[in-house]
């Protein structure tokens, strides 16, 4: 009996991008036996484009709460035995679901799997791949490769806090196969508190429960376009330090984390702090500065927290030099 597939593909305002979409899942070579859209709250002519297609299309509107609740209700809907998520504006490439099915076939110990993807332009030019920009990932050990992708092993998780190298538009994980009782269906949730950054908490998450594994080669195109979540508003910044918070908080629990990663997580936190306390000195928020550097520095010591919980308790010119540390943060940070 041949396993079931679901699709879940959250969008909002996509009109221009989603029939892409979804003609990238009906041409691949293994076909998907459901693809659920979860419109949330678009308000341009998302939901015509989808209706157009018929089954397997499914269309599912709800009103505006973010990805990570449109994704929830998806994976509520998903009756397959797996589940693979698209993103409204990227593609994905005809033997996507082929291999990463059949690795999992061949792997049941193996809870969900990922790929490389790359990213194009309005152009349609391709950078590098998303992983030959990574650090951390090349160096992960295995305990087992064949001709379908890698089984990774020491400690996913862990590696995960060094650095984020799973995109959710390459991930299929098990799905119907776990009866509802299991702890599988408690655990694969996005967090809807999270403004973004959603996936990475659930990789973690995930990784923590069941092995994750890799199929060696690119499988998807993420697109870069202007619609695409800043990192740098204030909603993102504050966002970032909720996820950081969450995430090292996770970490400290864990007995087989390492001290090094658990300080990397600090760090970041550390970072996520700075940013903020950088970004709200240059808006003229001082009290929002003040308070993003005390925070911080209840985290740890960090000089240029510091010096920003200084500067804002100053007077009202901003020196020059802090712009410049500013801007030597937003290169040289992580």
């Amino acid at each position: 009996m041949q396993p079931t597939v679901s699709v879940i593909i959250p969008a909002y305002n996509a009109a221009e991008f989603i029939g892409a979409a979804i003609e990238s899942v009906l041409s691949q070579e293994v076909h998907a036996d459901e693809i659920l859209v979860i419109d949330d709250g678009s308000s341009d002519n998302t939901a015509s484009v989808v209706r157009a297609y018929g089954d397997p299309v499914r269309y599912i509107g709800q009103p505006n709460g973010g990805p990570a609740r449109a994704r929830n209700r998806g994976l509520a809907e998903a009756r397959g035995d797996y589940i693979a998520f698209l993103d409204a504006d990227d593609l994905w490439l005809a033997d996507k679901l082929r291999r990463q099915v059949a690795f999992l076939e061949r792997h049941p110990e193996v809870g969900f799997c990922f790929s490389d993807c790359v990213e194009f332009d309005a152009r349609g030019e391709e950078a590098r791949s998303f992983l030959q920009s990574k650090t951390v990932f090349p160096k992960l050990p295995v305990d087992l490769t064949d001709s379908g992708g890698t089984i990774i092993v020491g400690k996913l998780y862990e590696q995960l806090l060094f650095e984020n190298f799973i995109v959710t538009s390459t991930v299929v994980i098990r799905g119907g196969v776990w009866p509802r009782e299991h702890w599988f269906h408690k655990t694969v949730y996005f967090d809807e508190g999270l403004y973004n950054g959603q996936d990475f908490d659930l990789w973690f998450r995930l990784a923590t429960q069941m092995q994750g594994g890799f199929v060696a080669g690119v499988l998807a195109r993420k697109r870069c376009h202007h619609a695409n979540i800043s990192t740098r508003s204030h909603t993102a910044l504050i966002n970032r330090i909720k996820l950081r918070t969450k995430i090292a908080h996770l970490a400290e629990k864990r007995e087989d984390i390492s001290s090094k990663a658990k300080n990397r997580c600090r760090d970041r936190l550390l970072y996520a702090y700075a940013d903020l306390g950088r970004w709200s000195l240059l808006h003229g928020d001082k009290e929002g500065t003040r308070k993003a550097c005390a925070d911080g520095l209840k985290v740890g010591i960090r000089a240029d927290l510091l010096l920003m919980w200084l500067v804002s308790r100053m007077g009202e010119r901003v020196p020059r030099w802090l712009v410049r540390v500013y801007r030597f943060g937003r290169a040289s940070g992580t």
